[in-house]
């Protein structure tokens, strides 16, 4: 598994556990296009962090409390799999990670099948079968 690959999976995991622990939380909500009965801000728990989250337009910023880490759901709320290039560059950037070349790499791994492009219009990705 290349790193780039490793480090979408790590993103996708967490994405997956912070949206899991907003839908425990709040599992009236319900409306995953416009987002309209959800909450604007609240303070979720995922293991033994502690997360701020904001809604904004059709998505939902999460920020880890202790240290600033941001996962921001853009899209697609309620596919825990799908990715796009702004939401890893900004989840590597808050987490100390270059992103100079990310563009390219993810254009060379859709190339080579490891990411699949699910929504051409709004960019949304998702990692190919990785079995």
């Amino acid at each position: 598994m290349s790193n780039l690959i490793k480090q979408i999976h790590d993103f996708l995991v967490l994405q997956s556990s912070l949206l899991v622990a907003f839908f425990r939380a709040y599992p009236d909500c319900r409306d995953l296009k416009f987002l309209l009965d959800f909450p604007r801000s609240g303070l979720i728990a995922v293991g033994d962090d502690e997360w701020h989250f904001f809604k904004h337009g059709s998505g939902l910023l999460f920020i880890r409390k202790k240290d600033g880490l941001e996962v921001d759901v853009r899209r697609a709320v309620g596919d825990y799999e799908i990715f796009d290039l702004n939401r890893i560059e900004q989840f590597l950037e808050t987490s100390g990670q270059p992103t100079e070349f990310l563009e390219g790499e993810i254009k060379k791994a859709i190339k080579e099948g490891a990411v699949l492009v699910v929504d051409f219009d709004y960019r949304l990705l998702r990692l190919a079968d990785q079995t």
